[in-house]
């Protein structure tokens, strides 16, 4: 008697680059990108009246696709607003807004794949 067998494989859908931890410039605040779920998270260390805003956007064009702001030491924010095209790179800046009229201090980009 012979046996018939198959393998069934899964792969993920997506093999994603989350971003590391990126701190806004002085260390106000930081923020992170997470492939799956196309997720940011932003945080606010101080209490110094700084705005901290995590913008993630696709290189090739310039646009910005998730951006996720928080005010208030200890305050954090978790979301997403887009479903970005799975593979793509996209990066992210943090920046520190100290006052809606200059311009924001940021982090150097960071890489991540959606």
């Amino acid at each position: 008697m012979a046996a018939a067998g198959f393998l069934l494989a899964t792969t993920p859908a997506s093999a994603g680059t989350d971003t590391p931890r990126t701190y806004a410039p002085g260390g106000t605040g930081w923020g992170e990108f997470g492939a799956y779920g196309d997720k940011v998270k932003v945080c606010d260390t101080k209490a110094d009246n700084t705005y901290i805003r995590a913008t993630v956007y696709g290189p090739a064009t310039g646009n910005t696709q998730v951006t996720y702001e928080i005010h208030g030491k200890g305050n954090c924010s978790t979301g997403s607003r887009k479903n970005l095209i799975e593979g793509k790179k996209v990066l992210m800046l943090v920046c520190a807004i100290k006052d809606r009229n200059t311009t924001p201090d940021c982090s150097p980009e960071v890489k991540g794949i959606a």
